[in-house]
């Protein structure tokens, strides 16, 4: 009888001291780049829900993107490392570009500068040139709701020279 009460008072310490993991929330966010309202560079990432728009928006500037059909219809040189997509062509063409990442805003760049990575299993093989990023910071769009969510409300980019 005691090698029971001992096994069960030992059986109870143990169970005390594990405690139940919680699960980490992932929070799905797609990011696209349109080109007169269509994507032609679409691309998912996850975190765990805590970063605010702002950090959201910085993510813009790592994550690689894949190319759509719309923009292969676009027919970039396949070998170009670098495309500066504009709002306004030299023959006077007006275009749409817009950058979108859910939960870090929109915002409409005159011009947007694609770079080539090596392409990825998934098939990313472009990036954002963080210059631009940063010089959309505070020209982007978000909710309300995000809006109350900022840590520094009140944070701007400093303005970056294009130096390389």
């Amino acid at each position: 009888m005691n090698s029971l009460i001992t096994f069960s008072v030992v059986l109870t310490a143990c169970l005390s001291l594990i405690q139940p993991v919680e699960p980490t929330p992932q929070r799905i966010i797609t990011a696209r780049i349109l080109f007169d309202g269509k994507p032609i560079l679409e691309t998912t990432t996850s975190d765990n829900g805590y970063p605010d728009a702002d950090a959201v928006w910085d993510y813009l500037k790592s994550i690689k993107f894949k190319p759509t059909d719309e923009f292969k219809k676009l027919k970039i040189d396949a070998t170009a490392k670098e495309v500066l997509l504009s709002k306004k062509e030299n023959n006077g063409v007006q275009h749409e570009i817009s950058i979108e990442i859910s939960y870090g805003g929109k915002a409409t760049p005159r011009n947007l500068r694609l770079i080539r990575v090596p392409s990825d299993k998934q098939g990313r093989e472009w990036t954002l040139d963080p210059f631009d990023i940063d010089s959309e910071f505070s020209l982007r769009t978000i909710s309300r709701l995000l809006a109350s969510k900022l840590n520094k409300p009140q944070a701007i980019k400093p303005w970056k020279s294009r130096k390389r």
